[in-house]
């Protein structure tokens, strides 16, 4: 179960890369400067929230894509920007505070996988 949450991360590295979210310079270091898959998916999660709300959004999706259980788990839930004039899904320091807790909350999902 190790070596799949290295490749799911590995995985989401892509897409973000793919999408121009990191470029290879950012991808390597998240990949390199952190031996740990905890230290990588906050690294991961740090980089793309730096981003802005769009890239935070790409990132959930791409994790509801590759790891739906994952994403469940995790208890991820965004939908898309509402139209002007309309009210948002949830409110801008709400989605700030979201993926604030995130990562703490991928490295405990994280710590169960190794466990069981």
């Amino acid at each position: 179960m190790d070596s799949v949450s290295k490749e799911l991360i590995s995985q989401l590295l892509d897409d973000i890369l793919t999408d121009g979210i990191v470029n290879d310079g950012e991808k390597d270091s998240i990949v390199e400067e952190n031996d740990s898959k905890r230290d990588r998916a906050r690294c991961l999660i740090d980089t793309v929230r730096r981003k802005g709300d769009k890239a935070s959004r790409m990132l959930i999706d791409y994790i509801h894509k590759r790891d739906p259980t994952l994403h469940s788990e995790l208890g991820l839930t965004c939908g898309p920007p509402a139209p002007p004039g309309e009210p948002t899904y949830f409110s801008s320091s709400a989605f700030k505070w979201f993926f604030i807790l995130l990562p703490f909350k991928l490295i405990c999902y994280c710590s169960q996988i190794q466990t069981t």
